[in-house]
């Protein structure tokens, strides 16, 4: 599942996914906060959106209610597609930096495990979707992830944190092959874990921007 194309826009999009419990909504803050410090124009977004589809998904998750696959894979395509037009691309086009907190490989993985085929998911939101310049799968045993969301919540899971089903999850990011994927140890430190990914994203914004000052 690679795709390469030549680079659209002049600014850089950084994905970070994993199953819940993963950490890497905390690990893409600390990112953010920390290219913001070296005064790197950088705009953190997460999915589902505050958008009008977004928080219907959100919203019926956490009533333990899901759609069938197939609109459940439409909704989130649907969110996507106001959340590529109105945000991401317009960043992207400015030259600024896009960490994403969940994007389409998340519903790769999640609808794959409903039963939907990863490949076709991938072909769709591509059409529309710019594809990641790195992309960070921070992997993490599924009962360890669990643990870490009963001890922060203290109550029960929902549908999206079903054990079997997270079985599955994990499985599938792990299958993914993307040009710049980098499958990082969640259990390992904090600092080791920003460490690694500041490493990486320096090196990529050096890259492309040799001139920046950055430290």
């Amino acid at each position: 599942m690679t795709k390469t194309e030549k680079k659209q826009y002049p600014g850089l999009l950084f994905v970070f996914e994993g199953i819940d419990g993963s950490g890497k909504t905390t690990l893409t803050k600390k990112i953010h906060e920390n290219l913001i410090q070296q005064k790197v124009d950088t705009i953190l977004v997460s999915e589902p959106t505050n958008g009008y589809y977004g928080k219907l998904i959100r919203e019926n998750a956490k009533k333990g209610f899901r759609f069938p696959p197939e609109k459940e894979r439409d909704l989130f395509v649907k969110d996507r597609m106001e959340n590529v037009s109105r945000t991401i691309i317009p960043a992207l086009k400015k030259g600024q930096i896009v960490l994403m907190d969940r994007y389409y490989i998340s519903s790769m993985a999640y609808q794959g495990a409903r039963g939907l085929n990863p490949e076709i998911i991938q072909s769709e939101n591509e059409k529309f979707a710019p594809v990641p310049d790195i992309l960070f799968i921070l992997d993490i045993p599924v009962e360890v992830g669990l643990k870490r969301i009963f001890e922060k919540r203290k109550d029960q899971f929902d549908d999206f944190e079903k054990c079997d089903y997270l079985q599955k999850v994990r499985s599938l990011f792990l299958s993914f092959s993307f040009n710049n994927m980098h499958v990082l140890d969640a259990q390992q430190s904090q600092n080791s874990l920003e460490h690694s990914v500041m490493n990486k994203i320096l090196q990529k914004l050096q890259k492309y921007n040799p001139h920046q000052s950055i430290q």
